[in-house]
C-alpha cells in the first residue's frame, strides 16, 4: 500500500499527505466515532468491486443527490483483495475496493426516504459489486452475496450435518450466488 500511496497519479491533489504511523488501539477508537455522531439514524450499504470510476459515478452521484447532509458520508476504501485466497476466510468476498454509505439522520419521519436513498443507490451500483461486506450492509432491503460459491457450500453441509432439523435459523437474507 505503500508503494500506492507514493506513486498514486493523485497525489498531488491532496490536502495533506501524511507517513503511515503507528496509532494506539484506543487512539483508533476515538477517531473512528468521530465519523459517527450519537442521536443519529443511520442507513447504509455497501459494495464490493473493482469496476473503474467512470462506472461507479453515476450511483455515486445519486447516492451524493438524495443522502442527507453530513455527518452522511461515503467511504471509498482501497482493499486488493480480488484474487487473493485467505484460508477457511468465513466471510469469503474481497475484491480491490469497498464502498459504503452511511446516510444519517435525525427524524424518525425521514427513516424511509433516507433507508431508500442508501439502498437504490447501491442498486444502481450492484452490476459493477462483487458481493457485500458484513459490516455496513443492508441485507434487511437488498440481499447481496458475502460468501464465495465453496464456503456457502461448506456452511450448508455443516448445517446439514449439526442442525438438519433447522432449529437455528439461517441468516434473514440468504446470499445469491
Amino acid at each position: 500500500i505503500t508503494d500506492f500511496m507514493r506513486s498514486s497519479p493523485i497525489k498531488k491533489k491532496a490536502t495533506i499527505c501524511t507517513p503511515l504511523l503507528p496509532v494506539p488501539m484506543a487512539k483508533q477508537y476515538f477517531l473512528t466515532s468521530l465519523h459517527y455522531p450519537e442521536n443519529f439514524r443511520w442507513g447504509v450499504d455497501n459494495i464490493w468491486t473493482h469496476a473503474k470510476p467512470e462506472e461507479l459515478l453515476p450511483g455515486i452521484h445519486h447516492l451524493l443527490e438524495t443522502m442527507p447532509p453530513h455527518p452522511s458520508f461515503i467511504h471509498f476504501e482501497y482493499w486488493a483483495g480480488r484474487g487473493r485466497k485467505r484460508k477457511d476466510m468465513a466471510y469469503s468476498v474481497e475484491d480491490d475496493f469497498f464502498m459504503s454509505a452511511l446516510a444519517a439522520w435525525d427524524d424518525p419521519k425521514d427513516d424511509e426516504r433516507y433507508t431508500k436513498a442508501v439502498t437504490e443507490g447501491m442498486r444502481l451500483l450492484e452490476p459493477y459489486a462483487t458481493g457485500t461486506q458484513l459490516a455496513d450492509e443492508n441485507l434487511n432491503h437488498r440481499t447481496s452475496k458475502f460468501l464465495s460459491e465453496e464456503n456457502l457450500l461448506k456452511v450448508d453441509k455443516i448445517r446439514n450435518t449439526w442442525d438438519a432439523d433447522g432449529l437455528f435459523h439461517e441468516w434473514h437474507s440468504r446470499p445469491i450466488n
